[in-house]
C-alpha cells in the first residue's frame, strides 16, 4: 500500500519479439523489461505472424524460439504471439505497460495506434551494433 492507503497496482508488462537468431541485445531487452515489470510476459511470434510482416519466415522456428526465451527464467509467463498488438489479450492478461523496441516509435497502425489509446507503451533503445537483420542477412545473404 501507499501512504494513501491505496493499493499499488503491478506493473504487469507485456514485451515480445521474434526472437530470431537469440543474441546480446534480446538478453538485454528482456532483462531491462524484468527490472521493469512485477509481472512479466513475454510473447514470442508465431512463423505464421513473422511471415506475414516481415516476408520471411525465421531462420528458428517457433519451437526453438520459444523454448530458448522459457529457458531464459526470466519471463514469469511465455505465450504465443499469433497477433499483434492483440488489445484484447493483454487486457484479459491485465496488462499495464507494454515495452518495446524504439524502432516501432517511427511506425504508425491503427491496431499500434488503438494499443497507445487504452494502453501505456514504451519503448526502449535497442542494443548497439547487434541486430538480428545484420546476423540473418550474413548467414542467409541479400535483404532478408
Amino acid at each position: 500500500m501507499n501512504q494513501a492507503g491505496k493499493g499499488v497496482q503491478r506493473r504487469i508488462i507485456y514485451t515480445a519479439g521474434t526472437w530470431d537468431v537469440f543474441h546480446y541485445g534480446h538478453l538485454r531487452m528482456i532483462q531491462r523489461v524484468r527490472e521493469m515489470a512485477d509481472v512479466l510476459i513475454v510473447g514470442v511470434s508465431t512463423d505464421q505472424l513473422v511471415s506475414r510482416y516481415k516476408g520471411h519466415t525465421p531462420i528458428d522456428p517457433f519451437p526453438i524460439r520459444y523454448q530458448t526465451i522459457c529457458e531464459l527464467g526470466i519471463a514469469d509467463v511465455v505465450i504465443p504471439q499469433i497477433q499483434q498488438f492483440h488489445l484484447d489479450r493483454m487486457e484479459k492478461l491485465h496488462v499495464t505497460e507494454v515495452v518495446m523496441g524504439s524502432d516501432w516509435s517511427k511506425k504508425t497502425t491503427d491496431a499500434l495506434e488503438r494499443l497507445k489509446d487504452r494502453i501505456s507503451v514504451v519503448f526502449l533503445t535497442r542494443t548497439e551494433s547487434v541486430s538480428s537483420s545484420d546476423i540473418r542477412r550474413t548467414i542467409c545473404g541479400g535483404d532478408k
